[in-house]
């Protein structure tokens, strides 16, 4: 997650290790399937693929997939995605490590699963048999069960966001603590699902979808986001290769083929950085278009475009969701479509979503310019797009995102010789002086100053500084002296 902000690097004289947890991949169902047991190895596919069978699903089916982020890593920086329904990562049960003030390993196990004792707890965690929940166990949140009822509350507050202090460790402790493992709530799968592209004329029209779609909890859309002009051109003009792959040969090899493309980006010659992302910008106009003709018409046709999915549970959501959607937009430049299930429409239209970000990187470098990716929590009233600063003059702005919680992806190319982090700053001045909260889903690292708040919550877990020194602007010696950990100087 911290890839887009500067990575974790340690940073001081002390010994340093660094800990993969990769291959403590097992996830055990227990309760019916109704929760999951995650190591810390264990990816967002992994706890799918445990689910099979069972018709529940777990808290992401889209996003990173191909790349099978961990649970944990999720839980580490509330990570969001576009489960509206579901909330960001979040649990108040896990087993995880840290060390007090007297350079002591302490080992916290709020699991609430059975046991006689460490060493019996590690062996059934580490096979996956007699995994049974302790009675107070069962009723501790494994999810955060009020998101749904507060997204749809639109005051003044950011729906999530990295620095939020709120709940136990180790949510969005950034590293300050080390999970090994955890027990996250699964979600029971719809049993039908409308896939809707919604056209929009203008912001104000796709405001109305919005406000009309978090109109009442119990109808909330499973996801619902918003796409711009930009977005649809730059994905377009640059990622009909990468779906293409996907919808040939699936997601399971598309990790490989990530690990090929970092590979031939780090050789020691000429050009080889973005050589791949630049062939794949070459041969673009060549691929067929990512969406259906009457999908690509209708992106080609306005500014603003939503994908929502509309769900059916047993209570008719999806249809009343639907009906509140037209009624709102009675009168205005709005053109809902169905995208057809058997057809694999609605899958194309997902894969366009999916292909946002790695479209704007491989645009940047087919185009020779420079990037910048962003991501911000907006508060949950706010229904304006963010002016740029004063001399900030990006050559695109792709504007794409979470819209039923506001946070918002940004990805701005520039020409080069411009100062792109000094633009950074200035756009994350305008979001904060907005009500808004920068990052709100991929960590501080070494690139943002986490407010005071956070930073002493980090402190207290970690007085010593053993774990992810530097984080968030934190210093990165011993006991928190040294030099600040960030990648550039904050004014």
């Amino acid at each position: 997650n911290t890839g887009l902000t500067g990575g974790s690097v340690p940073r001081d004289t002390r010994p340093a290790v660094v800990l993969s947890m990769r291959k403590m991949r097992r996830v055990t169902p227990i309760s019916n399937g109704e929760r999951v047991v995650c190591l810390a190895g264990a990816g967002i596919l992994d706890v799918n693929a445990a689910l099979q069978g069972t018709k529940r699903e777990g808290h992401s089916v889209l996003g990173s997939t191909f790349l099978n982020p961990s649970v944990a890593g999720g839980v580490s920086y509330g990570s969001g995605g576009t489960q509206l329904r579901k909330g960001p990562a979040y649990t108040e049960r896990a087993l995880y490590m840290s060390v007090d003030a007297n350079g002591k390993v302490q080992l916290t196990d709020t699991l609430g699963l059975e046991n006689d004792g460490t060493a019996d707890l590690f062996k059934r965690l580490e096979t996956g048999e007699n995994l049974k929940e302790t009675p107070s166990g069962s009723k501790t949140p494994a999810y955060n069960a009020n998101y749904a009822k507060s997204v749809t509350k639109l005051d003044g507050d950011c729906s999530r966001f990295n620095a939020d202090t709120s709940g136990p460790a180790p949510n969005r402790m950034e590293g300050k603590v080390l999970i090994l493992a955890t027990v996250h709530q699964s979600f029971a799968a719809p049993i039908s699902t409308k896939t809707l592209w919604v056209s929009c004329g203008s912001f104000e029209a796709v405001n109305a979808v919005r406000k009309a779609a978090l109109a009442t909890p119990q109808d909330l859309p499973k996801s619902i986001e918003y796409m711009d002009r930009d977005t649809f051109e730059t994905v377009d003009q640059a990622g009909r290769g990468l779906v293409l792959l996907i919808r040939l040969f699936g997601m399971a090899p598309m990790g490989f083929i990530w690990a090929l493309r970092s590979r031939v980006d780090s050789l020691p010659l000429p050009y080889a950085k973005g050589a791949l992302d630049r062939l794949a910008y070459l041969f673009n106009p060549l691929l067929p278009t990512i969406t259906p003709g009457e999908l690509d018409a209708l992106g080609r046709k306005r500014d603003h475009n939503l994908l929502i999915d509309a769900c059916d549970f047993g209570d008719g959501e999806g249809d009343r969701l639907i009906k509140r959607i037209e009624d709102a937009t009675k009168g205005m430049d709005v053109e809902i479509h169905e995208c057809d299930q058997a057809s694999g429409a609605a899958a194309r239209a997902q894969l366009f979503r999916f292909a946002c970000a790695p479209a704007f990187t491989t645009r940047c470098y087919g185009e020779g310019v420079q990037g910048l990716s962003l991501d911000y929590a907006l508060p949950k009233k706010h229904d304006t797009c963010p002016a740029m600063p004063e001399g900030v003059e990006p050559l695109i702005r792709m504007r794409y995102g979470h819209w039923g919680c506001n946070v918002v992806h940004e990805d701005l190319s520039f020409a080069n010789g411009v100062d792109v982090h000094a633009c950074k700053m200035q756009i994350k001045a305008e979001v904060e002086r907005v009500g808004g909260k920068l990052p709100a889903e991929h960590g501080h690292g070494t690139e943002y100053l986490a407010p005071p708040p956070t930073q002493a919550r980090w402190m207290k877990a970690d007085p010593l500084n053993m774990m992810n020194p530097g984080v968030g602007g934190t210093k990165v010696g011993h006991k928190y002296t040294g030099e600040c950990g960030l990648s550039h100087h904050h004014d």
